[in-house]
């Protein structure tokens, strides 16, 4: 993992979030691999291929890499957050309101039992795959934009952000 290369959000809401992941994704889709929940040595997991930051992930877990706050809290996440979440897709629900969680769970996924009609078909780390994914994504950020939108992940941004202009809610 090259930390000065992995992307980071300073998303407010679940909304920017998800936006920072799709477009992670969009700007180089190697980093996408849904076999993967949080691949910070892709080469040891016998990946052909891999971004330059050397990190891949599925959409939950560019979540929790892209809101973390240092290279050691993703190696050595601290044991509230382990004893809390448990995992890395837990983590990342943690990000999503309540109401939406079962579908971002599939969202996750990607793959049977619970994923997307017609599951992701191409061969992942492919341009391909990712457009797959951001279908997907996109649909479930049309789904429940009201309430991405309105669920806050880092109040203190919110305080900070007081000055700053309206956020562009467009996915594109």
């Amino acid at each position: 993992m090259i930390w000065t290369l992995i992307p980071h959000s300073q998303a407010r809401t679940s909304w920017d979030l998800l936006r920072d992941v799709r477009q992670a994704i969009l700007d180089e889709p190697k980093r996408l691999n849904f076999n993967v929940w949080c691949g910070l040595r892709p080469q040891a997991l016998g990946l052909d291929t891999r971004p330059a930051c050397d990190t891949v992930a599925c959409v939950a877990g560019w979540m929790v890499i892209m809101v973390a706050e240092s290279e050691e809290y993703l190696c050595h996440p601290p044991a509230d957050i382990v004893r809390r979440f448990g995992s890395v897709a837990q983590q990342a629900l943690s990000y999503l309101p309540v109401i939406c969680r079962e579908d971002a769970y599939r969202l996750f996924c990607g793959f049977e039992p619970y994923a997307w009609p017609g599951g992701i078909m191409a061969k992942a780390g492919t341009p391909a795959h990712a457009r797959q994914a951001i279908k997907y994504l996109d649909a479930f950020m049309r789904q429940w934009e009201m309430d991405l939108i309105a669920h806050v992940i880092r109040p203190e941004a919110v305080e900070a952000a007081v000055t700053e202009p309206e956020s562009d809610y467009s996915l594109v």
